[in-house]
């Protein structure tokens, strides 16, 4: 095996001297990828099976119960927080209702949708791991994405407060 060359060694995986990754950071690496795809598929299975219920309340539909509301800052203080309606936004986006989803919260759909890239991503991240190929890593990308719907979430927060 060749070692790579130094302009993608560390952009794409941790390499020994001989080119190869070690055994137990190739397990850290599944166990990660792996982890991350279970979250994204439940998280969009859950967000497909759910309803919305009188804007508000997330109902598990067969049995009709609602969910207890989660957010800290509206149970302590009354105040939606800049991540309020996220959860009926993913409903929505997964009902097809776009419209409903930017009314709980905008950036919902984004989030929705880098979500479910995160299933073909992982899955192909984990068969590159299966043979013995190195990951892709996208340091900057994701800390730049995850950056700006950060930033996105308090903006959309302040602006609906302010209005």
């Amino acid at each position: 095996a060749s070692i790579p060359s130094p302009d993608c060694s560390d952009a794409f995986s941790r390499v020994t001297h001989d080119g190869h990754a070690h055994d137990a950071e190739r397990r850290e690496d599944w166990f990660r990828e792996a982890s991350l795809l279970v979250v994204s598929v439940s998280v969009l299975l859950l967000s497909s099976v759910l309803t919305v219920r009188e804007t508000r309340q997330v109902v598990l539909p067969v049995v009709g119960i609602s969910l207890p509301e989660v957010c800290g800052l509206r149970n302590l203080l009354g105040v939606d927080c800049p991540g309020c309606g996220l959860t009926r936004s993913f409903i929505s986006v997964a009902h097809g209702e776009l419209s409903a989803a930017w009314e709980f919260n905008p950036l919902g759909i984004v989030l929705f949708f880098v979500l479910a890239f995160q299933v073909p991503f992982r899955l192909i991240q984990l068969l590159r791991l299966r043979s013995s190929r190195a990951l892709w890593r996208l340091p900057l990308t994701s800390v730049s994405l995850l950056t700006s719907i950060a930033v996105g979430l308090v903006v959309q927060w302040i602006v609906r407060h302010v209005t």
